[in-house]
């Protein structure tokens, strides 16, 4: 798993939770694989990193 700097392990789990507490009360379900919630959050991770390095180029004027 790669979190990029972009957030600690331990905001990642907390995030995970949170975000599969939201979908138990919303569904009325109990959650137990949180492997998806995971993975989306990974996937978002990569998204952000990926916007941060495009701006960090824009601001850079690229390379020369």
């Amino acid at each position: 798993m790669q979190l990029r700097g972009l957030i600690s392990m331990s905001e990642f789990y907390e995030l995970s939770e949170e975000i599969a507490q939201l979908i138990d009360t919303k569904l009325k379900t109990n959650m137990e694989d949180l492997s998806n919630i995971n993975d989306l959050i990974e996937k978002e991770i990569n998204v952000a990193y990926r916007a941060e390095q495009q701006h960090m180029v824009e601001i850079n004027g690229g390379s020369k």
